[in-house]
């Protein structure tokens, strides 16, 4: 039963990671490329993506459902890059 209970820990809590860890990430610019960009940063557990920004409100709709989607977060959205800078 040790041996199981052993396996169930992930590899964070073996390794002594703390939250402190976590990139925590505010996108600016989210057509093409940043949409590429958006979607590489999510394919690794350790991101958060906390904003996006984009002066295109269809762009900035679309990043923003896709990590809801995605990640099952909702993160803040910005049409002004400042705005989002100023955010903490």
């Amino acid at each position: 039963m040790a041996g199981a209970a052993f396996t169930a820990l992930n590899r964070r809590a073996l390794a002594g990671h703390s939250p402190n860890d976590q990139i925590v990430l505010g996108m600016i610019g989210v057509g093409g490329m940043g949409t590429s960009r958006l979607k590489e940063f999510m394919k690794h557990d350790d991101v958060r993506v906390a904003a996006i920004c984009d002066v295109d409100r269809g762009h900035l709709d679309r990043a923003v459902a896709e990590v809801e989607k995605v990640r099952g977060s909702k993160p803040r959205g910005f049409g002004d890059f400042r705005r989002l800078l100023e955010d903490k």
